[in-house]
């Protein structure tokens, strides 16, 4: 909806001040690790709209469909869950 009203651009354009409304939306959920520090850290690339152009060029890939996420195969599967993750 933001991409077909227009909001997507400007919204995304200000990362470095919604990096964690951003976060939340694409599925962040560990709510004790945010501070200030870790905000900054976060936010720090995504200083000015310029900035914010490889993000705002995904999300618009996913809201126009032109991006999707794919199944891994099984092999794949197997290779990214025998890897350790937070």
């Amino acid at each position: 909806a933001a991409e077909t009203n227009g909001e997507l651009e400007p919204v995304l354009g200000q990362l470095g001040f919604n990096i964690l409304s951003t976060l939340k939306l694409n599925g962040f959920e560990n709510n004790a690790v945010i501070t200030d520090a870790w905000l900054a850290a976060y936010g720090a690339p995504f200083a000015r709209p310029a900035d914010c152009l490889g993000a705002i060029g995904w999300a618009k890939g996913f809201a126009t469909g032109a991006h999707q996420f794919e199944a891994p195969t099984p092999a794949a599967d197997r290779a990214i869950r025998s890897r350790p993750a937070l």
